[in-house]
């Protein structure tokens, strides 16, 4: 089993105890990306795979105006948010359980970049 310590890294426990089953489902659920080209920092989506409930965060070095959207597998939009002069911490959480399982792809706009991520309903 395995735990996560907070700051994105996995560890196994030794005593059968952990809160994930996998290394894989720890790095999933606790890892945090850093997207420095993009002026974002501790980019996470969690939890990934998801049964249509997950929670989008990270935060802005700069004030900037984004665009969070999230599209199904055929390009439809299903979800828009928009963010005007996003500076600090921006924490989301998303309800798709009326969509069908399968993969989403979640697309954010930043001044200059396009940050993509696939999100997994099951």
């Amino acid at each position: 089993t395995w735990d996560c310590d907070g700051q994105g890294n996995c560890s196994d426990p030794g005593t059968s105890q952990g809160t994930y089953t996998s290394l894989l489902a720890c790095q999933n659920n606790c890892s945090q990306t850093s997207i420095d080209i993009y002026r974002l920092k501790s980019f996470k989506i969690y939890p990934n795979p998801n049964d249509g409930n997950f929670i989008i965060e990270f935060s802005s070095f700069i004030a900037q105006d984004l665009q969070i959207s999230i599209t199904n597998a055929v390009g439809e939009l299903i979800f828009l948010d928009k963010a005007d002069s996003c500076v600090g911490e921006y924490k989301k959480k998303i309800n798709l359980k009326q969509y069908s399982n399968g993969i989403y792809f979640l697309e954010i706009k930043t001044i200059k970049e396009i940050v993509n991520k696939k999100i997994i309903l099951y």
